[in-house]
């Protein structure tokens, strides 16, 4: 047997390749987009019910949680929503100190304030947003229905009890 040797194609040319393989076979994928599952990165802060900061490379980043709409922590004198303190408490027992950032490909990368948006997903693979509609603690974020997540969201809320928090 004969073994066939081969030169590596150059840098560009390999690069060039690969893209166009990737868009025959799928589309071109950034890191973390469908089809790829994004790895978990370090969370910073519980902000409130439905948004976090992460450290994404060093850098502290806002993120708002697509789908879902978390009662209000009060700032500036202002009192909490009703069940604002359960619902971030709960999102930082769901999410404890390492997240899943997934992107929808159906959704804006950023919101108007600059935040990510993203879903939550625990490194096991809960959807921590899905868990707080679930519970009663938020509520569906009535203004973008077109999430890809929107249904089982839906179900989730159709089905949600009252929140013993909600007086």
């Amino acid at each position: 047997m004969t073994v066939r040797r081969t030169r590596a194609l150059p840098a560009p040319a390999a690069t060039c390749l690969a893209v166009i393989l990737s868009v025959l076979l799928g589309g071109c994928q950034a890191p973390g987009g469908a089809g790829e599952r994004p790895s978990a990165v370090p969370v910073v802060a519980i902000v409130d019910g439905d948004t976090i900061r992460v450290d994404l490379g060093g850098e502290a980043e806002r993120v708002r949680l697509l789908g879902i709409d978390a009662p209000e922590l009060g700032r500036g004198g202002t009192a909490d929503e009703p069940c604002a303190v359960e619902a971030s408490e709960r999102l930082a027992e769901l999410i404890g100190d390492q997240i899943v950032l997934v992107p929808d490909p159906a959704q804006g990368d950023r919101d108007r304030y600059g935040r990510l948006l993203r879903y939550a997903d625990t490194p096991e693979g809960v959807d921590a947003g899905l868990v707080l509609v679930s519970e009663g603690l938020a509520d569906l974020y009535w203004a973008a229905d077109d999430v890809t997540r929107w249904d089982d969201y839906r179900r989730a809320y159709d089905e949600a009890p009252a929140p013993a928090c909600a007086g």
